[in-house]
């Protein structure tokens, strides 16, 4: 009974069939290489116990959606990390003479965001591709706004940036949330990108939702 999915593909790769591919590293939710759909959501195979999806005896494994299958459960996921590479890496502004001097609250600001480990699996879930292929994706909005929140950089096209991505696209159904392994909320921090286009100036903003 607790035996994790990952476990339990490593036992039928292991005594059943060694022809069975799947990705995985850290078995410690660290890694996020064994994100898979999981009783039709995305999650962490190393994470979520396969009795708890048991339904009717059977457990329901797959691919993560919106990609390539390579073979078995293993996706190549250039695709979503081709859209990771449309938001442009912080550019520094020309440091002061010392060092940048950052607030406790603008590093509360954009603290959980790095917490991202590219898993994909809120890329899987988001029903915004589904309609849009060219939808940036959650995990790259919330890359974006980490960078707006960071005083240090200077690149002063963020907000155009998300807009090109179609950021307006989100359907607001939070299956991002719901998927992250590390509690994230791209859904939240997509509407928080949405805010600062009806300002006139981007203050530090903490999400308030």
């Amino acid at each position: 009974d607790s035996l994790t999915v990952l476990e339990l593909l490593m036992h039928i790769k292991d005594k059943i069939d060694a022809s069975l591919t799947f990705r995985a590293f850290c078995r410690s939710a660290i890694c996020g290489s064994c994100a898979m759909v999981v009783g039709g959501s995305s999650k962490l195979a190393c994470k979520i116990k396969a009795v708890d999806y048991l339904e009717d005896g059977v457990l329901v494994i797959e691919t993560l959606k919106h990609f390539e299958v390579i073979k078995d459960l293993v996706v190549e996921q250039d695709k979503g990390f081709n859209k990771l590479k449309k938001v442009t890496p912080l550019i520094p502004k020309t440091p002061p003479e010392t060092e940048f001097l950052i607030s406790p609250k603008e590093v509360q600001s954009y603290d959980k965001l790095t917490d991202c480990i590219l898993c994909m699996a809120c890329y899987s879930d988001c029903a915004a591709l589904d309609n849009n292929p060219n939808y940036l994706g959650p995990f790259a909005f919330s890359k974006e706004l980490r960078f707006i929140n960071d005083s240090r950089d200077s690149f002063d096209n963020r907000i155009k940036e998300a807009v090109d991505g179609d950021v307006f696209d989100c359907i607001e159904c939070q299956a991002c949330i719901l998927a992250c392994p590390k509690g994230l909320t791209p859904q939240f921090d997509i509407k928080t990108i949405c805010l600062f286009l009806y300002i006139d100036k981007f203050p530090l903003v903490i999400n308030p939702f």
